[in-house]
């Protein structure tokens, strides 16, 4: 049993997509990463609040099915009023193609412009279901999936179009334009969202990523996320930037970079390469292979249109004022902003376990920004109460320093 027939409608909200025309002239805009479990919007309120500067957050994937329902906790995590002044994008994780143009509705009537689909996440759970990167496996699927999501998307559109027109909300309909913005009108009908994706380059080898890239490029994608590892990898080994490189010199799409950016040099690296000043050059092949190390001649590197940054961000809250050449981060903040994640918590959750649980999942990423401080952390994940866990935090604070 659905919930609500997919409806196209607006509201007033920030449109996370306008930092593209703002980055295209500089260095590019910088994205936080979505990482299920951590970056709700309790905690992105807070990061938002402590340390501005991400251009957008990607929300953790909400799972949608056949049956076409969201659970109560992917709601809250969207709802604009949880996430009021932050340029957010939700993601959904889905291989069924109605559910998605259903849950391009649900985005839609709460004001977002873009919904990402989710092919990048490597997780067992989700690739045995042929989900995330596992949807990878079957590119004739994939394809058929993507054939029926924009058919789907086009439908919606014309009826949104047809229906304004037919209530009288659109006066003097015209091509081309969005029916909802021409109406000025709070519940007018409305084009359906941009469809952005995230991927993973190949379920186990690289050399999969040439048929990933050009299957994209079949259809109208607003922008391909690329995290250059394959599935198998999970989150060993290194990000392939070679790969990188060639995936984005074969694109028709803007794409964005992701992948092992820890320290801010790691982001300038990328930035040199592939960023404002479009110093890259990528090796493709003769034939346009996708190969990393391809022979051929070098062709003009592309500008990235974005920076997705995930673990990093986890690690050091501060990392992207850090990447635009702003103050490192200090032990003050990061006690502050511990302090603050630790009541934010505390006030929406009504079990101590179940905050201990959350801060300990933070601090796999905050505790190696400590000099020494493995085994403080190795006390700070044993805490079983929460005033065992507080003067493990304070131990830590006082007596290690913040690198």
């Amino acid at each position: 049993m659905t919930e609500e027939r997919p409806v196209f409608m607006t509201t007033e909200q920030t449109d996370p997509r306008a930092d593209r025309a703002a980055g295209a002239a500089g260095e590019p805009p910088l994205f936080f990463a979505p990482m299920e479990g951590l970056t709700g919007y309790t905690f992105r309120r807070l990061h938002h609040r402590m340390f501005p500067g991400a251009d957008r957050y990607y929300a953790p994937f909400v799972s949608v099915g056949a049956e076409q329902i969201l659970q109560n906790r992917e709601k809250a995590d969207i709802d604009p009023v949880n996430n009021e002044g932050i340029p957010l994008v939700p993601q959904v994780l889905t291989n069924h193609a109605e559910a998605f143009v259903w849950a391009c509705g649900q985005m839609a009537r709460r004001s977002y412009r873009e919904v990402n689909l989710n092919l990048g996440c490597p997780s067992g759970t989700v690739t045995a279901r042929r989900k995330g990167a596992g949807f990878l496996a079957d590119l004739d699927a994939l394809d058929r999936f993507f054939e029926n999501v924009f058919d789907g998307l086009e439908n919606a559109r014309s009826f949104a179009f047809a229906e304004n027109r037919r209530t009288g909300r659109l006066r003097a309909a015209r091509a081309g334009e969005r029916p909802c913005e021409e109406s000025g009108e709070p519940g007018a009908l409305c084009t359906p969202p941009v469809v952005s994706v995230k991927t993973r380059v190949g379920v186990r080898d690289v050399s999969e990523a040439e048929a990933i890239c050009a299957l994209y490029n079949r259809y109208p994608i607003g922008e391909v996320i690329v995290h250059p590892r394959v599935q198998k990898q999970m989150y060993t080994g290194t990000a392939d930037v070679e790969c990188f490189a060639a995936f984005l010199e074969n694109s028709v799409h803007p794409v964005v970079y992701n992948g092992d950016i820890r320290t801010a040099e790691d982001g300038r690296r990328i930035m040199r390469r592939f960023g404002a000043c479009g110093e890259g050059i990528v090796g493709v092949g003769a034939s346009g292979s996708l190969l990393p190390g391809a022979a051929g001649t070098a062709a003009p590197g592309r500008r990235i249109s974005g920076i997705m940054i995930g673990r990093g961000l986890l690690a050091n809250p501060a990392l992207i004022r850090e990447l635009r050449g702003g103050a490192k981060l200090s032990k003050e903040e990061l006690e502050a902003y511990h302090e603050a994640l630790y009541q934010d918590y505390s006030e929406r959750m009504t079990s101590e376990l179940h905050v201990l649980h959350k801060m300990k999942e933070m601090w796999s990423y905050l505790g190696e920004r400590f000099e020494g401080g493995q085994p403080y952390v190795h006390k700070i994940l044993m805490a079983k109460r929460g005033d065992e866990y507080r003067n493990a935090v304070r131990r830590i604070f006082a007596e290690c320093g913040v690198q």
